[in-house]
């Protein structure tokens, strides 16, 4: 499922990005988020990847994702996201939502 998607990630707004960060919000599901990097590094080849909750490790990333997974995320958190990226000013190019009852891939 997310082979297309990725596509037009790729081919949009991560085309300019040499380097993404991938910032899990909240508790996902640690296989989803790992085999989202994995398939998100086969569709970007050249691009490095870095995947973690510390926004200091993702800040100095041309972009960032932000990986959410139905459930697993509260008001609270999404709070102090927003206001932890403001603080950062790094560019986010979007979110991706997983679906705890679809199957990653």
């Amino acid at each position: 499922e997310w082979a297309s998607a990725l596509q037009l990630m790729a081919q949009g707004p991560l085309k300019n990005a040499q380097s993404i960060g991938l910032v899990p919000v909240g508790q996902p599901d640690s296989f989803a988020v790992q085999q989202f990097q994995k398939q998100l590094k086969e569709t970007c080849v050249a691009r490095e990847i870095e995947a973690s909750q510390d926004l200091v490790k993702t800040r100095d990333c041309d972009t960032q994702l932000l990986l959410i997974q139905l459930g697993c995320v509260s008001r609270k958190q999404l709070a102090q996201l927003n206001q932890s990226l403001a603080l950062q000013g790094t560019p986010i190019a979007g979110w991706v939502l997983f679906d705890p009852k679809t199957e990653a891939g």
